[in-house]
């Protein structure tokens, strides 16, 4: 017996045979030509169509990100929330990058968050993003806001009003007397005596001194107050005592130590170590 191979399976299948006799069957043929038999036609299938490869749809057009809907009684407060947790984010470091810096106005600015919210509402994370710069390297210039004279090359990079503080004693007047009483008349005494006594101290308090503007330069700090002005040189700056709202100048020429009272202790502190290291 022939082998029949998957070819000619596939002749074998092409071919039609009479039903009635068996004999095969011309192509087309509406009779046998053996028996004469009407040869009932059968509608070969249609052919599959070709497999056509399905496109892979395009992928979705980048969009922004969506803008957040703070509309609502409390949509402001979760705004200033969502605000500060950006900010807090970006400040995890204590580094904050120019990049970062930008985005965080652009949120802000893009959100509503005016120049007076950041006055009321974000003062403190305000301090804390010049803090973060200064950190990075980069020190805010605003040299067209000083009223002193500059010297050669020097650049302003922080000006603020200060007082300027002085360290007062306060004394209290201590003492007793001595002497006798004899009495005259019914509800009537004549007393006799003396009376001795000291002032002594009691402690001691800061008071204002003067008031002026205190500007943190690439060379040094100066105070330009209303009564008096005071230099003072990176070059003999000992040391610095920082304070929540004031700070102090330990200097290698001075036997005083100047007590500036000003609006944050930090962000002065940060502004001078930064600006004395670049002035070495």
């Amino acid at each position: 017996m022939r082998r029949v191979t998957p070819a000619v399976i596939g002749t074998l299948e092409q071919m039609a045979f009479c039903t009635a006799c068996g004999a095969q069957l011309v192509d087309g043929a509406r009779f046998c030509s053996s028996c004469g038999a009407a040869v009932t036609q059968t509608q070969a299938p249609a052919a599959a169509p070709p497999s056509v490869q399905q496109a892979t749809p395009p992928p979705p057009a980048a969009q922004s990100a969506p803008v957040e809907d703070y509309s609502g009684f409390f949509g402001r407060r979760r705004r200033d929330r969502d605000f500060r947790e950006h900010v807090e984010q970006a400040l995890a470091d204590d580094i904050l990058s120019e990049s970062e810096e930008k985005e965080l106005f652009a949120w802000a600015a893009q959100q509503g968050i005016k120049d007076e919210d950041w006055r009321k509402h974000f003062g403190d994370l305000l301090d804390r993003m010049l803090i973060a710069s200064v950190n990075d390297g980069r020190l805010p210039d605003v040299t067209n806001q000083a009223h002193i004279m500059l010297k050669a090359g020097e650049r302003v990079h922080l000006l603020v009003n200060a007082s300027l503080m002085k360290e007062v004693t306060l004394r209290e007047f201590r003492g007793g007397s001595r002497g006798v009483s004899i009495p005259i008349v019914k509800g009537v005494r004549f007393r006799t005596g003396s009376f001795r006594g000291k002032s002594v101290v009691v402690g001691t308090q800061l008071q204002v001194a003067d008031q002026g503007a205190l500007y943190m330069t690439s060379q040094r700090v100066v105070f330009a107050g209303q009564r008096k002005t005071v230099e003072l040189p990176y070059a003999k700056l000992a040391n610095l005592n920082v304070f929540t709202d004031g700070v102090s100048f330990n200097m290698t020429n001075r036997q005083t130590v100047p007590l500036f009272k000003v609006p944050s202790g930090q962000v002065v502190a940060a502004i001078v170590n930064a600006a004395a290291q670049r002035a070495v």
